[in-house]
């Protein structure tokens, strides 16, 4: 009896958050944009890592929207609120937390180049899932994606979603080695 490979949801970050909005980029190690020489790849958004004055932009709505969130903070705290700053993590690279979000590294002629594009949900439905597959077996590591049945969006979906049948499919695949 042959065991279930194990199978793991996998996606590029989305680079939605306030700080990373418009910063997800795809480089190689000099920090170059990689995109366009992706094989296969759709075009997607543009991007452009921040400047000076970005990056002073960002921090001026930072303060603002604190100040302006200070009194809400206030009655929350008053009334117990599980929110705590404490729970946030610290920046570490400041560059590529920030000032540009990376999503993937890959210099010329790197396995990570030929990843499928619809590991990027900005590409693809919100209703295709991808997953990762490691099979034992045949030590092989597969990318394999199918269409969900879940109602809802991309951020926030309900109601237990199935595979849409036929809809399986293999993306990528390579030996685990």
């Amino acid at each position: 009896m042959d065991e279930e490979p194990e199978r793991y949801r996998v996606e590029f970050a989305s680079g939605t958050a306030a700080s990373v909005e418009k910063r997800r980029s795809f480089r190689d190690h000099e920090r170059n944009d990689i995109e366009p020489d992706l094989p296969g790849w759709p075009p997607g958004q543009a991007f452009a890592v921040r400047g000076f004055f970005g990056r002073l932009g960002r921090h001026v709505h930072t303060v603002v929207t604190g100040l302006l969130m200070l009194p809400l903070y206030i009655i929350a705290s008053a009334l117990g609120s599980p929110a705590s700053p404490d729970k946030r993590g610290t920046l570490e690279e400041r560059e590529n937390e920030v000032d540009d979000f990376p999503v993937m590294w890959a210099g010329v002629g790197e396995t990570a180049r030929t990843l499928p594009w619809q590991l990027d949900p900005s590409r693809r439905s919100w209703r295709m899932v991808t997953e990762i597959e490691l099979a034992e077996s045949d030590g092989i590591v597969r990318i394999t994606s199918y269409e969900d049945t879940a109602r809802g969006s991309r951020f926030v979906a309900w109601g237990g979603g199935e595979k849409v049948p036929g809809s399986d499919a293999v993306l990528w695949s390579l030996p685990r080695t």
